[in-house]
């Protein structure tokens, strides 16, 4: 389960070679991975020297979301241009500071 809030900000402070990514064919997106157990931590989209994201609240064990209850959506036959709108205006903005 995902969450974002286009009003919020997030920080990623990771360890550089503890990161992972991947990139589904579309290239709309970056997922995070951690390169030490495998989890994912979220989906990245960066242009013109800005990004945002979603963040796994399951995977990063975020208290505050335990109890939510996942909201089913369905993206099919969206293009690459409309997934890209729609993440720049739903998703978090979001800061990848590489620490260690």
């Amino acid at each position: 389960m995902t969450v974002s809030d286009p009003e919020g900000r997030a920080v990623f402070e990771i360890d550089r070679a503890a990161l992972t990514g991947y990139q589904f064919e579309t290239r709309t997106g970056t997922t995070l991975i951690c390169a030490r157990c495998g989890m994912y931590a979220g989906v990245i989209l960066e242009e013109g020297g800005n990004m945002w994201s979603v963040m796994n609240v399951r995977g990063l064990a975020v208290p505050e979301f335990k109890d939510r209850v996942p909201e089913p959506v369905v993206y099919d036959g969206e293009t690459a241009a409309t997934r890209i709108a729609r993440r720049k205006a739903k998703w978090t903005p979001t800061e990848l500071k590489f620490i260690g």
